[in-house]
């Protein structure tokens, strides 16, 4: 029984160490180089657009909607990888929690054949603390249907430590999540909502964004058809 204890401390102890330097590594970043936000980067094409307002429901407490996401859908960052669609719309889910606000308005390029969508970010504001202040890239890539098939946030721009004992270490606090989020956060996110769909530009084809509104607020958005090349 003592082995035993002494290794489940071991493991325990790695899983820490290599979660606090995988945070950290991206935390002691600094802030991302403003020229890689510069808005001479910004794309303006339909994609681009729909992935900034995808980027702008997840990242303001809207959730995600699992019908545009693959069903192997995954969500990494310096913090936590979660797999599957029923992973990622929890860890969606769990980011209502941190009372998300958008700094400035979530802006897309496009970057070795991905979307990269500049987020500029405040968490956890209240009346008492202004919050805390997040500048990251999130890098999504699509399926050829379309779908979202993997998200990827960078904190301060900085790449993910991809040596396999921060990605295991960062597996393990995905699923975790995933587990706790339904009973912590047992309550709907969604409430019954106002809809207002929004037309893609000219030109753009049949593709839409149907954008989700609740009390004026945006919670939700459906994307169809934009995200393809």
């Amino acid at each position: 029984m003592a082995a035993i204890r002494e290794a489940a401390a071991a493991a325990i102890t790695g899983h820490a160490i290599f979660t606090a330097v995988g945070i950290g590594n991206a935390v002691v970043a600094g802030p991302p180089d403003a020229a890689n936000h510069s808005d001479d980067l910004i794309c303006l094409q339909p994609r681009c657009l729909a992935a900034a307002q995808v980027a702008a429901g997840l990242y303001s407490g809207g959730g995600l909607e699992g019908d545009i996401c693959t069903e192997d859908v995954t969500f990494t960052d310096p913090a936590a990888c979660c797999s599957g669609r029923a992973e990622v719309v929890e860890a969606f889910r769990a980011l209502r929690w941190t009372r998300p606000e958008h700094i400035t308005t979530p802006r897309a390029s496009q970057a070795d054949g991905a979307l990269h969508v500049h987020l500029h970010q405040r968490y956890f504001s209240s009346p008492w603390w202004r919050g805390l202040e997040v500048k990251s890239t999130l890098v999504l890539k699509h399926a050829p249907d379309g779908q979202i098939c993997e998200l990827e946030e960078r904190w301060n721009d900085a790449p993910l430590l991809r040596w396999r004992p921060f990605y295991w270490a960062r597996r393990v606090n995905g699923r975790l999540s995933s587990l706790l989020t339904p009973l912590l956060l047992a309550d709907t996110i969604f409430s019954p909502l106002a809809h207002r769909r929004i037309m893609p530009p000219t030109g753009v084809g049949s593709g839409e964004v149907a954008v989700e509104v609740a009390d004026d607020r945006l919670t939700c958005i459906h994307v169809h058809g934009l995200l393809h090349d």
